[in-house]
Protein backbone atom coordinates (compact mmCIF):
# COMPACT_ATOMS: atom_id res chain seq x y z
CA UNK A 1 0.00 0.00 0.00
CA UNK A 2 1.37 3.12 -1.17
CA UNK A 3 0.81 5.88 1.84
CA UNK A 4 0.39 9.82 0.16
CA UNK A 5 1.99 11.93 2.34
CA UNK A 6 0.11 15.78 1.89
CA UNK A 7 1.86 18.67 3.10
CA UNK A 8 1.26 20.33 5.94
CA UNK A 9 -0.41 23.99 6.20
CA UNK A 10 2.42 26.50 7.02
CA UNK A 11 3.55 27.03 10.18
CA UNK A 12 3.83 30.08 12.36
CA UNK A 13 8.08 29.37 12.03
CA UNK A 14 7.79 29.55 8.33
CA UNK A 15 5.71 32.26 7.30
CA UNK A 16 8.00 33.94 10.31
CA UNK A 17 11.00 32.58 7.71
CA UNK A 18 9.59 34.26 4.81
CA UNK A 19 8.79 37.54 6.96
CA UNK A 20 12.61 37.82 8.00
CA UNK A 21 13.80 37.30 4.39
CA UNK A 22 11.37 39.35 2.81
CA UNK A 23 12.32 41.95 5.42
CA UNK A 24 16.22 41.56 4.84
CA UNK A 25 15.10 41.72 0.61
CA UNK A 26 13.98 45.36 0.86
CA UNK A 27 16.79 46.64 2.69
CA UNK A 28 19.20 44.65 0.49
CA UNK A 29 17.08 46.55 -2.30
CA UNK A 30 17.38 50.21 -0.87
CA UNK A 31 20.75 49.75 0.14
CA UNK A 32 22.20 48.58 -3.63
CA UNK A 33 19.73 51.99 -4.78
CA UNK A 34 22.47 53.72 -2.59
CA UNK A 35 20.63 54.27 0.73
CA UNK A 36 21.30 54.32 4.03
CA UNK A 37 19.18 51.72 5.78
CA UNK A 38 18.33 50.88 9.53
CA UNK A 39 16.65 48.01 10.68
CA UNK A 40 14.12 48.40 13.10
CA UNK A 41 14.68 51.90 14.81
CA UNK A 42 13.36 53.42 17.44
CA UNK A 43 11.27 56.23 16.63
CA UNK A 44 9.05 57.92 19.25
CA UNK A 45 8.57 54.00 21.27
CA UNK A 46 7.94 52.46 17.72
CA UNK A 47 9.66 50.34 15.72
CA UNK A 48 8.90 50.42 12.12
CA UNK A 49 10.90 47.51 9.71
CA UNK A 50 13.02 49.87 7.72
CA UNK A 51 14.20 53.35 8.05
CA UNK A 52 15.85 54.55 4.26
CA UNK A 53 18.10 57.85 4.11
CA UNK A 54 19.12 58.44 0.66
CA UNK A 55 21.57 60.71 -0.46
CA UNK A 56 19.45 63.11 -1.66
CA UNK A 57 15.72 63.32 -0.91
CA UNK A 58 13.57 62.74 2.31
CA UNK A 59 14.20 60.22 5.03
CA UNK A 60 11.16 57.90 4.97
CA UNK A 61 10.56 54.28 6.78
CA UNK A 62 9.19 51.23 5.05
CA UNK A 63 6.95 48.84 6.89
CA UNK A 64 6.95 45.07 5.52
CA UNK A 65 4.37 42.44 4.93
CA UNK A 66 3.89 39.04 3.38
CA UNK A 67 0.97 37.74 2.01
CA UNK A 68 1.39 34.20 1.60
CA UNK A 69 -0.47 31.49 -0.06
CA UNK A 70 -3.47 29.80 1.55
CA UNK A 71 -2.19 26.48 3.15
CA UNK A 72 -5.37 24.57 1.42
CA UNK A 73 -4.67 26.00 -2.30
CA UNK A 74 -0.65 24.97 -1.72
CA UNK A 75 -1.55 21.31 -0.91
CA UNK A 76 -3.96 21.23 -4.60
CA UNK A 77 -0.88 22.75 -5.87
CA UNK A 78 1.59 20.83 -4.57
CA UNK A 79 -0.30 17.62 -5.59
CA UNK A 80 -1.84 18.50 -8.65
CA UNK A 81 0.77 20.82 -10.34
CA UNK A 82 -2.11 23.18 -10.56
CA UNK A 83 -4.69 25.38 -8.80
CA UNK A 84 -7.79 27.74 -9.45
CA UNK A 85 -9.30 29.46 -7.14
CA UNK A 86 -12.95 31.87 -7.29
CA UNK A 87 -10.68 34.67 -8.30
CA UNK A 88 -12.06 37.31 -5.79
CA UNK A 89 -9.36 39.15 -3.52
CA UNK A 90 -11.51 39.42 -0.71
CA UNK A 91 -12.57 35.67 -0.53
CA UNK A 92 -9.45 35.10 -1.56
CA UNK A 93 -7.45 36.29 1.46
CA UNK A 94 -9.62 38.48 3.37
CA UNK A 95 -7.76 39.92 5.94
CA UNK A 96 -4.96 41.55 2.79
CA UNK A 97 -7.13 44.63 3.47
CA UNK A 98 -7.06 44.47 7.11
CA UNK A 99 -4.00 43.72 7.54
CA UNK A 100 -2.69 46.58 5.03
CA UNK A 101 -5.02 49.09 7.07
CA UNK A 102 -3.29 47.78 10.59
CA UNK A 103 -0.07 48.75 8.77
CA UNK A 104 -1.33 51.89 7.50
CA UNK A 105 -2.68 53.24 10.88
CA UNK A 106 -0.02 51.86 13.53
CA UNK A 107 2.84 54.19 12.21
CA UNK A 108 0.99 56.94 11.24
CA UNK A 109 2.33 59.61 14.33
CA UNK A 110 5.37 58.86 12.65
CA UNK A 111 3.89 59.37 8.70
CA UNK A 112 3.38 63.38 10.18
CA UNK A 113 6.80 63.59 10.07
CA UNK A 114 7.95 61.91 7.16
CA UNK A 115 6.71 59.59 4.04
CA UNK A 116 5.68 55.86 4.45
CA UNK A 117 5.83 53.03 2.36
CA UNK A 118 4.48 49.74 2.23
CA UNK A 119 5.99 46.75 1.12
CA UNK A 120 4.12 43.55 -0.03
CA UNK A 121 5.46 40.88 -1.10
CA UNK A 122 2.39 38.58 -2.49
CA UNK A 123 3.17 34.87 -2.77
CA UNK A 124 -0.83 33.96 -3.24
CA UNK A 125 -3.10 33.12 -6.34
CA UNK A 126 -3.75 36.47 -7.16
CA UNK A 127 -0.48 37.96 -7.17
CA UNK A 128 -0.83 40.22 -10.39
CA UNK A 129 -0.02 43.56 -10.95
CA UNK A 130 -3.73 44.26 -11.78
CA UNK A 131 -4.23 43.21 -8.27
CA UNK A 132 -1.84 45.37 -7.27
CA UNK A 133 -3.24 48.41 -9.11
CA UNK A 134 -6.63 47.28 -7.71
CA UNK A 135 -5.60 46.86 -4.34
CA UNK A 136 -4.66 50.14 -3.84
CA UNK A 137 -6.40 52.23 -6.23
CA UNK A 138 -9.99 51.20 -6.62
CA UNK A 139 -12.44 50.08 -4.16
CA UNK A 140 -13.72 47.29 -6.40
CA UNK A 141 -12.49 43.54 -6.17
CA UNK A 142 -11.55 41.51 -9.85
CA UNK A 143 -13.32 38.60 -9.71
CA UNK A 144 -12.15 35.64 -12.34
CA UNK A 145 -15.29 34.33 -14.46
CA UNK A 146 -15.09 31.08 -15.99
CA UNK A 147 -16.81 29.51 -18.58
CA UNK A 148 -18.76 26.18 -18.38
CA UNK A 149 -15.75 24.02 -19.25
CA UNK A 150 -13.86 25.97 -16.26
CA UNK A 151 -11.71 28.13 -18.66
CA UNK A 152 -11.17 31.87 -18.04
CA UNK A 153 -13.20 33.77 -19.82
CA UNK A 154 -12.74 37.16 -18.28
CA UNK A 155 -13.33 38.98 -14.55
CA UNK A 156 -15.34 41.82 -13.68
CA UNK A 157 -15.68 44.02 -10.72
CA UNK A 158 -17.31 43.78 -7.41
CA UNK A 159 -17.38 45.94 -4.38
CA UNK A 160 -14.97 45.64 -1.75
CA UNK A 161 -16.65 47.90 0.86
CA UNK A 162 -20.07 47.51 2.74
CA UNK A 163 -22.95 49.69 1.53
CA UNK A 164 -24.07 52.31 1.95
CA UNK A 165 -20.23 53.31 2.98
CA UNK A 166 -19.13 55.21 -0.26
CA UNK A 167 -16.40 53.53 -2.05
CA UNK A 168 -12.88 54.50 -1.62
CA UNK A 169 -9.95 53.35 -2.50
CA UNK A 170 -6.64 52.32 0.09
CA UNK A 171 -4.76 55.06 -0.94
CA UNK A 172 -7.48 57.52 -0.48
CA UNK A 173 -8.37 56.30 2.31
CA UNK A 174 -5.18 57.02 4.08
CA UNK A 175 -2.93 59.51 2.18
CA UNK A 176 -0.24 60.04 4.72
CA UNK A 177 0.96 56.24 2.38
CA UNK A 178 3.18 57.64 0.16
CA UNK A 179 3.55 54.27 -1.67
CA UNK A 180 3.21 50.70 -2.25
CA UNK A 181 6.27 48.61 -3.33
CA UNK A 182 4.51 45.37 -4.46
CA UNK A 183 6.60 42.43 -5.27
CA UNK A 184 6.15 38.59 -6.52
CA UNK A 185 8.35 35.53 -7.87
CA UNK A 186 10.47 35.61 -9.57
CA UNK A 187 12.43 38.95 -8.62
CA UNK A 188 9.70 41.81 -9.80
CA UNK A 189 9.45 44.71 -7.72
CA UNK A 190 6.87 47.73 -8.61
CA UNK A 191 6.64 51.01 -7.12
CA UNK A 192 3.12 52.59 -7.04
CA UNK A 193 2.89 56.33 -5.52
CA UNK A 194 0.27 57.44 -3.91
CA UNK A 195 -1.75 60.14 -6.23
CA UNK A 196 -3.60 61.15 -2.90
CA UNK A 197 -0.50 61.25 -0.68
CA UNK A 198 0.30 64.27 1.75
CA UNK A 199 3.89 63.32 1.84
CA UNK A 200 5.26 62.15 -1.64
CA UNK A 201 8.51 60.34 -2.65
CA UNK A 202 10.25 60.38 -6.35
CA UNK A 203 9.89 57.38 -7.95
CA UNK A 204 13.82 57.43 -8.52
CA UNK A 205 14.17 56.57 -4.54
CA UNK A 206 13.02 53.01 -5.76
CA UNK A 207 15.14 52.37 -9.00
CA UNK A 208 14.95 48.20 -7.86
CA UNK A 209 11.16 48.74 -8.45
CA UNK A 210 9.62 49.52 -12.10
CA UNK A 211 7.41 52.10 -12.76
CA UNK A 212 3.66 50.20 -14.31
CA UNK A 213 1.64 51.92 -16.93
CA UNK A 214 -1.78 52.11 -15.62
CA UNK A 215 -4.09 50.47 -18.00
CA UNK A 216 -7.33 52.66 -18.68
CA UNK A 217 -9.94 52.29 -15.34
CA UNK A 218 -6.21 54.61 -13.51
CA UNK A 219 -5.97 56.84 -16.27
CA UNK A 220 -6.42 59.86 -14.20
CA UNK A 221 -3.34 58.72 -12.16
CA UNK A 222 -0.90 58.57 -15.65
CA UNK A 223 2.67 57.35 -14.36
CA UNK A 224 6.07 57.67 -16.30
CA UNK A 225 6.58 54.28 -16.84
CA UNK A 226 10.07 53.14 -16.24
CA UNK A 227 11.99 49.66 -15.67
CA UNK A 228 13.77 48.40 -13.06
CA UNK A 229 17.42 49.88 -13.52
CA UNK A 230 18.69 48.23 -9.87
CA UNK A 231 19.15 44.53 -10.43
CA UNK A 232 17.43 41.95 -7.64
CA UNK A 233 20.81 39.80 -7.04
CA UNK A 234 19.20 38.99 -3.19
CA UNK A 235 19.00 35.44 -1.62
CA UNK A 236 15.90 33.64 -3.72
CA UNK A 237 12.76 32.80 -1.10
CA UNK A 238 13.24 30.09 1.40
CA UNK A 239 13.68 26.98 0.23
CA UNK A 240 10.69 25.47 1.44
CA UNK A 241 8.23 28.10 -0.78
CA UNK A 242 10.21 27.55 -3.67
CA UNK A 243 8.64 24.78 -5.81
CA UNK A 244 5.35 26.08 -4.50
CA UNK A 245 6.10 29.48 -5.86
CA UNK A 246 7.21 27.93 -8.90
CA UNK A 247 4.09 26.16 -9.40
CA UNK A 248 1.65 28.79 -8.85
CA UNK A 249 3.78 30.91 -11.09
CA UNK A 250 3.35 28.61 -14.46
CA UNK A 251 -0.53 28.31 -13.23
CA UNK A 252 -0.89 32.02 -13.36
CA UNK A 253 1.19 32.14 -16.39
CA UNK A 254 -1.09 30.14 -18.17
CA UNK A 255 -4.75 31.78 -16.79
CA UNK A 256 -2.81 34.79 -17.95
CA UNK A 257 -3.00 33.67 -21.53
CA UNK A 258 -6.23 32.60 -21.37
CA UNK A 259 -7.55 36.01 -20.52
CA UNK A 260 -5.22 37.79 -22.91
Amino acid sequence: MTITMRPLPAQPSQAKEFSDWHEGLIEHLAGRSGHHVEREPNISGKTPDLRVTPNQGPTFIIECMARLQDPYHAMELTEHGWHHCGGNIRELHQNVYSRLEHKATKYRHIADDMPYVIALYDASCMNSLDTAVDLVLSPYAPTIVRDAAGKVAGKHYNTLWPQPEIPAALFELYPHLSGMVYSRYPREHYYLPNPYATKRLSTNLFPFARIPELNNRYRQHELSPRPATVVDDYDPPPEAWLPQMELLANSLNADAIMVA
